[in-house]
């Protein structure tokens, strides 16, 4: 799975902008994680430019280690405080993980009741075929196929005794 573009505010043209400044733009949210002063994460979600960033292969820490409910706190303490910094995290302080899981729950729940049952209908026949049985339509019966070995065959016909 690609990253998806950023939903934060496009980032500000840092060209010509002192050192410090552009640190303290750049680590304004991560410096007020617990894990800060041990971390060595290249893509923090606590960093405005995460989306901008790479895991380098032979990185020891490719995670972020602080927990969802720690980064979203400290972002919500950030905003009330005013920092513009939250305004361009890519993900609102989620890791692109969480942030892509996010948006496909959202995306069902906006959906009508109709198509949430049509799918998740779909879904149990899918999960059904993968486990190698396959359900007679809305009956809630589960047949094995028929080109099944009888020795796999989960209804015990054809099992040896």
């Amino acid at each position: 799975m690609g990253k998806q573009p950023p939903r934060g505010k496009p980032l500000p043209n840092m060209r010509g902008w002192p050192a410090k400044r552009r640190s303290d733009f750049e680590t304004a949210l991560a410096e007020r994680c617990p894990q800060f002063d041990h971390c060595s994460v290249n893509v923090c979600p606590l960093d405005p430019l995460a989306a901008q960033r790479e895991t380098h292969p032979e990185d020891s820490e490719k995670k972020c280690r602080a927990e969802r409910p720690t980064r979203l706190r400290i972002v919500e303490e950030a905003r009330a405080e005013g920092v513009s910094t939250v305004a361009y995290l890519p993900w609102g302080g989620l890791t692109l993980k969480e942030w892509n899981a996010a948006g496909k729950a959202d995306r069902f729940e906006v959906l009508p009741e109709e198509e949430k049952a049509a799918r998740r209908d779909r879904m149990r026949e899918v999960r059904a075929m993968r486990s190698g049985l396959h359900s007679t339509q809305g009956s809630g019966v589960e047949t094995a196929p028929e080109n099944l070995p009888s020795t796999l065959r989960p209804d015990g016909h054809g099992q040896r005794k």
